[in-house]
Parts: C-alpha cells; structure tokens; sequence
C-alpha cells in the first residue's frame, strides 16, 4: 500500500505493474479519495496583534531575526494568547463548549521548545479543567502517542505540541487550528569537526 496526497500515482501504477504468464499487464489497483474543500484562514503574526487586541505600543519588532533563527518569549505568549482566543470565539457555540472543541496543532523546531511552551501552557489555570496538553515528538513511547489520536473529553481542547514528525509522519483528524512557528530543524555537516549537527533554521 502507497499512500501520499502529492504523488503521481499513474507513474507508481506502472512502474508496479506486471506481466502475466500470456503476456497480459496486471496493474495494481489505484483508489483516489477526494474530500470537501475545508475553508482555510491564515493569519500572519503581525496580524495578531489587532486580532488579539494586543497593546501595540509595546510591540517588540525583535520578534524574530532572519539571520539567527530563535523563538523569542513573546513569540511564545502570542501563541498562548492565541490559544485562548480560540476558547473566547468558540464560547457562544453550545455544540462546542459542551461537546467538542477544535483542537490545536503547535509546530515547534525541537524537544526543549515543546517543554518551554509546555511549561508555559500549564501555568494557565484552564489547563487543568479545559486543556488537553500532548507532547509529539521521537522519544515518546507508543502509549504516549496512541493519546494523540484519541478526541478529547466534551468540553476540553486538545492541544499537541509537535515537531515536524506531525507534517510528515502521522495525520491527526481532528485538527482545526495550526500554530507554526517556521522553524526545523536539519541534519547539516559541521564544517569544524565534519560531525554531524542538527541546526535551527528557518523553514522554507
């Protein structure tokens, strides 16, 4: 079984097909599974600050730096900032207050950016009651990620903290909100010692 949403699967048909004993060409089956356009808003972070009503006079314009990839503590308030946003306009909705809620994927660059938001989530009083806070990244043990595709309980938001292993490995089915902070990370040669390096880069 081939799967992938970006393939060309005609190539991969033919390439897999095969001759039988008279010379008939069997090719393997292909299924195309098509599903509704979801409508889809982006939000860039400046944006967010008028989104948010953040006070703009203390705006740091150092949020990022092109040349030395970081995520800075207020890129990390945003983000929780943001997250309660989604309870306040979700907060009029009776299906989603006492059913479900939409729940949220953070994308992070490493394991100690996952537990600084982590600890930064659990500081807010709703994470015990409202939040559900699921780590995604290598070292987790298959009962850790098994809780990933589980839905939350009627009331409370999943949130996943991942690393790319969310964009490229699994796909999780409940997700209506993305948190991107544009940051991976990639195996690289260190040119000093010609080891091997993870280095923290912007995403392209």
């Amino acid at each position: 079984v081939i799967m992938s949403a970006t393939l060309e699967a005609r190539k991969f048909q033919k390439y897999f097909s095969l001759c039988n004993v008279i010379g008939k060409e069997i090719k393997p089956t292909l299924l195309e599974v098509t599903e509704r356009t979801q409508k889809l808003s982006i939000y860039y972070i400046n944006s967010l600050y008028s989104l948010l009503s953040l006070n703009t006079s203390s705006r740091n314009w150092n949020l990022y730096d092109f040349d030395n990839p970081y995520i800075s503590r207020e890129a990390y308030n945003i983000s929780v900032n943001l997250i309660k946003h989604f309870d306040e306009i979700e907060a009029e909705d009776v299906y989603r207050t006492s059913v479900r809620k939409g729940a949220v994927l953070v994308f992070l660059p490493g394991y100690d950016d996952i537990n600084e938001m982590l600890k930064l989530l659990l500081t807010d009083k709703r994470s015990s009651s409202f939040w559900l806070i699921l780590p995604l990244h290598s070292t987790i043990t298959l009962e850790e990620q098994r809780k990933i595709f589980e839905p939350a309980k009627p009331g409370e938001r999943k949130i996943v903290l991942a690393t790319n292993i969310a964009e490229s490995s699994i796909t999780l089915p409940d997700i209506e909100y993305v948190i991107d902070f544009c940051l991976c990370k990639s195996l690289i040669c260190d040119p000093e010692t010609n080891y091997p390096l993870l280095h923290l880069e912007w995403a392209t």
